[in-house]
């Protein structure tokens, strides 16, 4: 069973361009899975993937805690896993809740990541538990308050414990493709913005890459916008536009042609100005 997504990579998905979120984190994509096993005498769990690539936690100073039926057991690392002793009945359900924490240097504890309730059935021999990424819990611990939970801080390589109001820069690079849809001659020009900003465009035969730096932990909304020329004037074939919460992590955000909108209709004629271009007709006069 699959928990309910709280999806830790920062994406909005409004309903008119879910397709293009789809790509920039995944509306329809698996998550990664973090897998633990359960017999009725122990529990070993795998750290989560985003503690792992957290730069600056100490991984030797990372505890796990499971809440197993509702006692909670204080799991030890063994390499890359954690596990502890536990006594359940078997051939019976049991509900497993965990809490992942580090001792900072200071000798400080902060919570990093809190997995909701997974229940499985145990019987005799090792059951698997799946803990999915994106349903661990790591908004909800800000020690100091500023805005950055502690987990983000530790990618960050900031103190947990100490405010912060500088806004921190991160890249967002977007890839794609020209679209199947796209007339011959070819797209002429290429226009994107991040947060209304013009981004450079770096283009490689029909292969396009967008990027630019953006405010971590900021709201952005990204356009891109294809254009071709016709008798002089520029005619706008697609566009794909979003509005997104950018994390703290550099992003890169692949386009495939299912998230450009091909209806801009210049003069109104009812087909679209793409359709128009391919079929050697005027965009800019109803036929």
């Amino acid at each position: 069973m699959h928990p309910q997504s709280f999806r830790t990579r920062y994406f909005n998905r409004p309903l008119a361009c879910c397709a293009l979120v789809s790509l920039l984190n995944a509306c329809d994509s698996v998550s990664d899975i973090n897998y633990g096993e359960i017999t009725p005498d122990q529990i070993s769990i795998e750290l989560p993937q985003r503690i792992r690539n957290a730069s600056a936690v100490d991984i030797t100073a990372v505890t796990a805690v499971a809440t197993v039926n509702g006692v909670e057991h204080t799991l030890i690392r063994n390499g890359g896993r954690f596990e502890a002793s536990i006594t359940v009945p078997s051939n019976s359900t049991v509900n497993v809740a965990l809490l992942f924490t580090e001792t900072l240097p200071s000798g400080a504890v902060i919570n990093l990541a809190r997995h909701p309730t997974v229940s499985t059935s145990v019987g005799t021999d090792n059951q698997t538990l799946e803990f999915f990424d994106d349903a661990y819990d790591t908004s909800s611990f800000d020690a100091d308050g500023d805005g950055f939970s502690n987990i983000a801080e530790r990618e960050l390589g900031t103190d947990p414990l100490v405010f912060s109001n500088t806004a921190t820069q991160r890249n967002i690079v977007v890839s794609f493709d020209l679209p199947a849809d796209i007339p011959d001659p070819p797209v002429t020009q290429v226009i994107a913005t991040f947060a209304g900003i013009p981004r450079a465009v770096r283009r490689t035969g029909n292969r396009f890459e967008v990027s630019g730096t953006v405010s971590t932990a900021s709201e952005i909304s990204i356009e891109v916008i294809l254009l071709q020329q016709f008798n002089g004037q520029r005619v706008v074939l697609a566009t794909a536009r979003q509005s997104l919460g950018v994390g703290i992590d550099a992003e890169t955000i692949p386009l495939s042609s299912g998230d450009f909108d091909f209806n801009e209709d210049t003069d109104g004629d009812g087909r679209n100005n793409a359709d128009e271009i391919r079929a050697g007709t005027n965009p800019f006069i109803q036929d």
